[in-house]
């Protein structure tokens, strides 16, 4: 790493050529010293393409090319959610910082995995969950964490908008896709407001015509609970309430 206009400049190394990565890509341009100098993918014509949209940024087709490079100072993985394990293992192992899309991983037994290899290599790992810096949550956070509306005791939220879809890989059904690619902003946000740990979890899910909806509820530690509802059927009203004992 070096220096750019006196902040820190961090050249990063982008895995996986989609339509997530083309909008990273573009905001890391926002960052005051940050910069995109390689782009990976499996299928080379795309990371050509994306490379091709960022001056001095070079394309390679395999995640170890891009590991190696001398001019990756941080990884970006926006793989499917099924390669996360490997790819973010991988880049750890290399030492070098991860930034990971949601959900972490698959599996609770993947994502230990890789806190684990991030704690063991003292290596920066951080998942992609952008909305926790939006200025409004941060300081929906400050006013929580103020005790403005007492303790939490009830919490529910909504996340669904109209997109069929025809896989669902790495998870066995649409429905259970839609509670890691959706529902898990509504479990992160609460997360986020009440520290209290998952102990008791219950799902409903409905399918049809490559659409989706899955109402959950949990029970936080601390006495709080969380109603949500995510998928791909329809525009829901993709809002979060939150209710302590002393205000909403």
């Amino acid at each position: 790493m070096g220096t750019m206009n006196g902040h820190r400049h961090v050249r990063w190394g982008l895995w996986g050529s989609g339509r997530i990565s083309h909008h990273v890509a573009q905001d890391l341009h926002l960052v005051p010293g940050a910069s995109v100098s390689v782009v990976g993918g499996r299928r080379l014509a795309a990371a050509q393409e994306l490379a091709a949209l960022h001056p001095g940024a070079v394309a390679v087709d395999s995640l170890e090319r891009l590991i190696a490079s001398s001019e990756v100072d941080a990884v970006y993985i926006a793989t499917p959610d099924g390669q996360h394990r490997d790819d973010a293992l991988a880049v750890l192992a290399a030492g070098k910082p991860v930034l990971c899309e949601k959900p972490l991983a698959s599996s609770l037994a993947d994502v230990q995995a890789i806190v684990d290899a991030a704690e063991r290599g003292q290596v920066f790992l951080m998942e992609a969950m952008w909305t926790r810096f939006l200025p409004a949550i941060a300081e929906i956070k400050r006013r929580v964490d103020s005790c403005e509306i007492g303790q939490i005791r009830f919490m529910q939220g909504s996340f669904s908008y109209a997109d069929a879809r025809r896989g669902h890989a790495p998870y066995p059904s649409l429905a259970q896709s839609m509670l890691y690619d959706r529902g898990v902003y509504l479990i992160a946000l609460a997360q986020h407001v009440h520290k209290g740990d998952v102990v008791r979890a219950d799902t409903r899910c409905l399918e049809w015509d490559e659409r989706a909806l899955c109402q959950f509820d949990l029970q936080l530690g601390g006495g709080a609970l969380l109603a949500g509802v995510c998928g791909n059927a329809s525009e829901l009203a993709n809002s979060f309430e939150i209710v302590g004992t002393r205000g909403t």
